[in-house]
């Protein structure tokens, strides 16, 4: 019964969501989903949640995964783990999979986030022997784009005499635009490659996620400055903001739904 509506809920997320999210839910669910056929339960309750969030707190792992590392979660991966079971206990419970249940999350406090000063930026720069590696860095610095965002960008979506370029898969699949410096127009200029997308390596391929997080850790050692791309583009935001950007252009410009995301 679970099974079943596990599918069905990843199904629903299919078609409401970014491949990311689906993957997020798919790993969180499906520990959870693992987790009680692991120990014999037949069924979600609020009870069980908790005796699960302990296992992952001290380093429970599903068995295809046990090669790597055992690592404790902390206190927000735990909370995220209880959302995505609320969501799905919910939509289980809507289709009458199974009785509803509360699953309570509280979400400690954040910590202050990690935020680089323009002379942080310029030394990082500095740290870059390759024209490929100050692009990337001034690109995710100079627009606030998300990561997931820069490495999907095609150059049939840069507009170089208007300054501008299109995020067409957004978080939530939303479109917006945003505005490129005189800096990174250059950078782009410098670096076309005739089609596809705009971050590639050097031998042509397509820059992954993890090529991409490669670079900015080599640059991290190199430099001394800690970073990372999210890091980036909540400087590029306090940046933005110092300089007074009003919240609404900042809220558009980074992609959020909701201005307190911004603000924050």
């Amino acid at each position: 019964m679970i099974e079943k509506a596990f599918e069905e809920f990843l199904t629903y997320q299919r078609a409401r969501n970014t491949p990311g999210t689906v993957k997020f839910y798919k790993q969180t669910c499906g520990d959870f989903h693992l987790w009680l056929k692991q120990n014999r339960r037949k069924e979600i309750t609020p009870a069980y949640v908790d005796e699960y969030v302990m296992a992952l707190r001290e380093g429970w792992q599903p068995a295809h995964r046990l090669n790597n590392h055992r690592r404790a979660r902390g206190e927000h991966t735990l909370a995220k783990y209880r959302r995505a079971i609320r969501a799905f206990a919910n939509f289980a419970a809507e289709r009458n999979y199974m009785e509803p249940i509360k699953v309570k999350v509280k979400t400690p406090p954040r910590p202050i986030p990690h935020l680089l000063t323009e002379d942080d930026v310029n030394t990082l720069l500095s740290a870059c022997d390759r024209d490929r590696d100050r692009f990337v860095v001034t690109l995710l610095v100079d627009t606030g784009i998300r990561a997931a965002e820069a490495l999907k960008l095609e150059w049939d979506d840069v507009d170089l005499k208007k300054r501008r370029a299109l995020i067409r898969e957004g978080k939530g699949g939303k479109y917006r635009t945003i505005a490129l410096s005189e800096t990174t127009i250059d950078l782009l200029k410098a670096s076309s490659n005739g089609g596809g997308t705009v971050l590639r390596t050097r031998s042509g391929k397509d820059l992954t996620y993890q090529g991409l997080r490669k670079i900015l850790d080599r640059l991290e050692a190199r430099s001394g400055v800690k970073c990372n791309a999210h890091c980036l583009r909540r400087t590029f935001a306090t940046i933005s903001t110092k300089n007074g950007m009003p919240p609404f252009v900042l809220q558009r410009l980074l992609g959020h739904s909701a201005l307190t995301t911004t603000l924050w």
